[in-house]
């Protein structure tokens, strides 16, 4: 009788861990219909993406789903930026050189696809265009951090992988 106690009290004591929204390193969510994400060694994986974690103490929220991408940072409870993707966004490479064209902004290469650089006085942003030949037009995942957090936004920057394109 002793032992089938101990058993409920585990039981219970698990149902509320489960339940309570508890978080993982760097703030990342382990429960809940969110994405699983990681950290491993200062590198942020989740089913869409992964970079480089570009400060210890920074908080990352991952609130992706499986057909949506949004990651949020933050410096303490200062909200620094985010990773967001833009499925329902759709691209032709015409409309990519229109929009730069028409909004002067300049064109490089994030994670072997076509970016949009699109910096202001207050955020540093990427309009990334994730493209595979069998899914035209393309979607478009945006890196945006306030400039006050460049550093990190270089970091992130330089080290995005896409491992699979969002669709929603």
């Amino acid at each position: 009788m002793k032992k089938i106690n101990y058993l409920i009290l585990a039981l219970v004591i698990s149902i509320i861990v489960s339940m309570s929204g508890c978080t993982g390193p760097n703030g990342n969510n382990t429960t809940g219909n969110l994405s699983t994400s990681e950290v491993k060694a200062n590198v942020f994986e989740n089913k869409f993406v992964s970079f480089e974690v570009p400060n210890d103490d920074l908080r990352i929220e991952d609130k992706s789903n499986d057909t949506s991408l949004y990651i949020a940072f933050y410096d303490g409870d200062e909200y620094g930026g985010h990773i967001q993707g833009l499925g329902d966004n759709k691209y032709t490479d015409d409309a990519i050189d229109t929009l730069a064209s028409s909004l002067g902004l300049e064109e490089t290469t994030v994670a072997g696809y076509r970016a949009l650089i699109d910096d202001t006085e207050y955020t540093k942003t990427l309009h990334v265009f994730p493209f595979d030949n069998a899914k035209n037009p393309q979607s478009q995942i945006n890196i945006a951090f306030s400039t006050d957090f460049s550093s990190y936004y270089e970091k992130v920057k330089n080290s995005f992988v896409i491992k699979e394109f969002p669709t929603g």
